[in-house]
Order: C-alpha cells, then structure tokens, then sequence
C-alpha cells in the first residue's frame, strides 16, 4: 500500500453525486470512482508500492497536486491529494524510483473533505482497481 490508513471510498460504481460518470468495462455508472480513497494522518509518507519512473508531478485542473509513475507491465499509478505547502512531492518528473521510496506526503490539495490519499491505476492504459493487484 502507498500509504498507512482506512479505505474510506473503493473503486468503482458510487451513489457519491460527485463522481463523474463513466464507462467502465462496457457498462455506463452515472457515477465512478476511479480510484482507491486512503484516509490518512496530514504528512503521512506515501510511498512507491513498486519501482518505476515518474512521469508527471503538478496539479490537476481541480488544485490536487498529483505525482505519475510508470511501472514495469505497461502499469501507470497516480497519487492524488498530496500536500504541496509543508511538504511538497519528494520527487520530480524523469526519476527512478524503487519500491518503498517516498514521494510525497499525504495533503488535502484539490477539492476534498480531508487528509487522504487518492490512488489510481492504469494497465496498459485501461483503468483497474489498485487492489486488484494484491493477492487475495
């Protein structure tokens, strides 16, 4: 896991009105979470759960200061949220990073309702749930 805390929100379908809609796997959700919510302590480390190269550290159009790694087997992750002020991403855009590294900090960047952890994966450019790559 990038970071300790509770899952506050899954992946997937939502009865939260401020998901966006989407089309996930050939069915239509008037609303989806595209991530996993972490609910953390504010400037609790998150860390690279896999090594990779960071592709994008910044904000989104929202304010979430965002930071992109690609992974090896076609896998892109996103951590959204991270604080920005006290303690910014602890990485830039171009670096190797190894599993268990920190890259930055839990925040409340973007529009949230507090401190957590914003976590999205890709693969092979298909959105998937971040859990599903655990073991069960």
């Amino acid at each position: 896991m990038p970071t300790v805390g509770q899952i506050t929100q899954p992946f997937g379908p939502t009865s939260l009105g401020v998901e966006p809609a989407r089309v996930y796997n050939g069915v239509s959700y008037a609303h989806f979470h595209d991530g996993v919510d972490i609910a953390g302590v504010w400037a609790a480390d998150i860390v690279a759960p896999a090594r990779g190269r960071v592709v994008f550290v910044g904000q989104m159009m929202d304010g979430a200061e965002v930071v992109v790694i690609a992974h090896d087997g076609g896998l892109v992750s996103m951590y959204a949220h991270l604080d920005n002020y006290l303690h910014p991403p602890a990485v830039q855009a171009g670096d190797e990073v190894a599993a268990g590294q920190k890259i930055g900090a839990v925040g409340m960047t973007g529009i949230v309702t507090g401190a957590h952890l914003n976590w999205g994966v890709w693969r092979n450019g298909q959105l998937i749930d971040p859990l599903s790559l655990f073991a069960k």
